[in-house]
C-alpha cells in the first residue's frame, strides 16, 4: 500500500497547495459538474439495473470480487486529486480487510473512479443484464469515463500552465 499513500500524499499535497485556485476556475468547475451528473447517470442506471446490489452482494461474499485488494494501485495522482475537488474525504485504513481500500460498507468511498471499476461487465452482470442492457449500461458509463477524461485533461494542463511542475502528474 506504499504506493497508494505516496499517490494520495500527491495529492492531498496538489489540492493543499493549487486545489482554491482550481476552484476558482469557471471551466474546470462547470467540468466537474458535467462529470458528476454524468456520475449520477451511470449509478442510477446501476441502482435500476440491480448492477450495484449484484456487486454489492459479490463483494460481501469475499470471492471474485472485482473491489480486491491493490485495485486501489490503478488509481494515479489526477483521479484521487479529482476526488478531493468533489469533496471525498480518503480513507486512511482498508474499511474491509482483503478489499480495495476506497472500498467501504456502503460501496466505493470515491466519486471518480477508475475505468474498470466504471465499465468492467462480470459474466454474473452479463447474464444479469443481457447484451441490449449491457450495451445500455456501457454507453453510459461511457460518457461518465469521457467525461472525466476531459476534466483529467483541463487539470494536467492548469498544473502545467500554474505550478513548476512540467508534466510529473
Amino acid at each position: 500500500m506504499a504506493d497508494i499513500n505516496r499517490l494520495i500524499d500527491s495529492a492531498r499535497g496538489l489540492y493543499s497547495l493549487y486545489g482554491e485556485r482550481i476552484l476558482d476556475d469557471e471551466i474546470i468547475v462547470n467540468q466537474i459538474e458535467v462529470y458528476k451528473e454524468d456520475i449520477g447517470r451511470t449509478i442510477r442506471m446501476m441502482q435500476h439495473a440491480d448492477i450495484a446490489a449484484t456487486c454489492s452482494d459479490c463483494a460481501g461474499q469475499g470471492h471474485g470480487s472485482c473491489c480486491m485488494q491493490d485495485v486501489e494501485g490503478w488509481y494515479d495522482t489526477m483521479l484521487i486529486l479529482i476526488n478531493l475537488l468533489m469533496g471525498v474525504e480518503l480513507p486512511e485504513s482498508r474499511e474491509i480487510a482483503g478489499h480495495c481500500l476506497f472500498l467501504g460498507n456502503t460501496g466505493c468511498k470515491l466519486i471518480a473512479r477508475y475505468f474498470f471499476c466504471v465499465n468492467y461487465l462480470c459474466p454474473r452482470l452479463m447474464n444479469l443484464l443481457g447484451q441490449t442492457k449491457a450495451h445500455q449500461f456501457m454507453t453510459v458509463a461511457g460518457r461518465e469515463l469521457f467525461s472525466g477524461w476531459i476534466v483529467e485533461q483541463s487539470l494536467r494542463k492548469w498544473l502545467n500552465l500554474h505550478t513548476d511542475c512540467a508534466n510529473g502528474y
